[in-house]
């Protein structure tokens, strides 16, 4: 008798198609990070990657993307996973593996873009000033924040309201 195979649906929140800012964001002392919040499935989700949207990329052997969860309104102090993928310019995914890559529903997690070595400038993210972003399907719940923080000493938000441009995939567990 053979068994049923289960099937997941990819879910993707993204804001990739949102208009460019004319603001980048320099990756040399300050790590940034996006917020976003998972949707309500019961078991919670699998995040498989992050697509980030770089510019200028100078050393990408010096740039580190990764997974936090949320501690007090703002990125834990420590990685859940980092994620793999060269940076370059363009639009580039980072992959997510492991059990660090399981999300509990309905919670705020960031994606943290960081320089992990050097003084110099690693490259720049694109950014948007749109609060929209495109969920596929239309009612999974996820969201992203319509802004970005970046770090010194503690999280503070971006002045400028610029969202890191984003997006998102997971299955539902």
């Amino acid at each position: 008798m053979a068994t049923a195979t289960a099937f997941t649906t990819a879910i993707t929140a993204g804001n990739l198609g949102e208009s460019t800012s004319a603001t980048l964001f320099s990756l040399g002392s300050d790590p940034y990070a996006q917020e976003f919040t998972t949707g309500s499935a019961t078991n919670g989700y699998t995040l498989k990657s992050a697509t980030l949207d770089f510019t200028a990329v100078t050393n990408a052997s010096n740039i580190a993307v990764s997974l936090r969860a949320q501690v007090s309104d703002s990125p834990a102090a420590t990685d859940l996973v980092t994620l793999t993928g060269t940076p370059a310019d363009g639009q580039v995914t980072f992959n997510c593996s492991g059990a660090s890559c399981n999300l509990s529903a309905s919670t705020d997690y960031y994606v943290v873009v960081r320089r992990t070595s050097g003084f110099t400038n690693a490259g720049h993210l694109r950014t948007t000033t749109s609060d929209n972003e495109t969920l596929q399907p239309s009612t999974n719940g996820w969201s992203i924040a319509n802004l970005a923080v970046y770090q010194q000493g503690s999280w503070i938000d971006e002045p400028a309201s610029h969202a890191m441009k984003v997006e998102l995939e997971a299955v539902a567990r």
